[in-house]
């Protein structure tokens, strides 16, 4: 079966996989554009208006040509558009501030790569990476449902851009406290020594993990962790390597790395930069490091500073 007679069998027989209460609801199938990637997705349009979780064609029909079966993909799907817990405030969007703001969390994506998406919703920039708004709807497994807070959202919550990234930063740490490991203790494999002194930032999780090093203080922590300055590889929006900049690192060589696991690694979607960055623990700051065959950025960004945080 192709992609698209796929699509429509998926359409057409999702119903029959749902709950009665579902009966009155329509199956669509919406061109999604997120963070990273554009995608077809198949959700539930209900008569109340309450919203459901959107299921991704392309990685359902990725599965279903490993093993050719319908039952399973239109059930998989069926338990993602379910899997919205009621909560208050939820049923019609736009909502009140107070309902959401516990569930604010951030995510880090790639600016250039997500001009389109970017425009529509408030965000802020460090050098070529953007920190984005998101609102925690639930989570089945190893996966998270949430939204992306819109411009148009930000309107009707009546609250001030600063005010929304402020507490999404603050409660973000709440949701996904950060983390800190050696990278051996989270691959578990046999390593060289100069990839033993290599440090993983993410988040127990292990989703959406990069955005922690925006939270409040983490760059000065990593720092006191490290001994001093350090330098950032954006494995990808999942996680960051990080390395103790010690004087003998060779910075175009950390670079080359970085694409080629760019390329032959990471997947489109999951992509965060081709960039080396730097953090300068004298002067507090996070900028790209200059290498051969890319342009240096050479504005520094200072980060947000408040609130000291546990680095585990």
């Amino acid at each position: 079966m192709d992609y698209e007679s796929f699509k429509t069998m998926m359409k057409e027989n999702l119903k029959d996989y749902l709950p009665a209460t579902y009966s009155d609801s329509t199956v669509q199938v919406v061109e999604v554009n997120k963070l990273g990637r554009k995608y077809d997705g198949l959700c539930i349009k209900q008569p109340e208006g309450i919203p459901t979780p959107v299921a991704n064609l392309q990685e359902l029909y990725e599965e279903y040509v490993k093993n050719l079966d319908d039952a399973l993909a239109l059930e998989t799907a069926s338990q993602i558009v379910q899997c919205v817990p009621h909560i208050p405030g939820l049923d019609n969007l736009p909502v009140d501030y107070d309902s959401v703001k516990d569930r604010l969390f951030i995510r880090l994506s790639n600016t250039e790569n997500n001009r389109e998406a970017l425009s529509a919703v408030p965000h802020k920039d460090f050098e070529d990476l953007s920190v984005t708004c998101h609102v925690l709807v639930g989570t089945t497994g190893e996966r998270i449902s949430s939204y992306m807070v819109t411009n148009k959202l930000l309107k009707s919550y009546g609250i001030s851009k600063e005010k929304l990234l402020t507490d999404a930063l603050e409660n973000s740490q709440k949701l996904f406290p950060p983390m800190l490991k050696p990278i051996h203790d989270v691959i578990g494999l046999g390593m060289r020594d100069d990839e033993k002194k290599m440090l993983v930032l993410s988040n127990p999780s292990f989703l959406n993990g990069a955005a922690s090093l925006f939270y409040e203080n983490c760059m000065d922590r990593i720092s006191e962790a490290v001994g001093g300055d350090f330098v950032i590889l954006p494995s990808s929006v999942h996680e960051l390597i990080v390395l103790k900049d010690d004087g003998s690192l060779d910075y175009n060589d950390l670079a080359e790395t970085v694409r080629n696991v760019n390329r032959t690694m990471v997947k489109p979607s999951e992509f965060l930069s081709d960039h080396v960055y730097r953090y300068d623990a004298q002067e507090h700051s996070f900028s790209v490091q200059e290498t051969a065959g890319l342009e240096q950025v050479r504005q520094k960004t200072h980060y947000w500073e408040n609130e000291t945080i546990d680095l585990s």
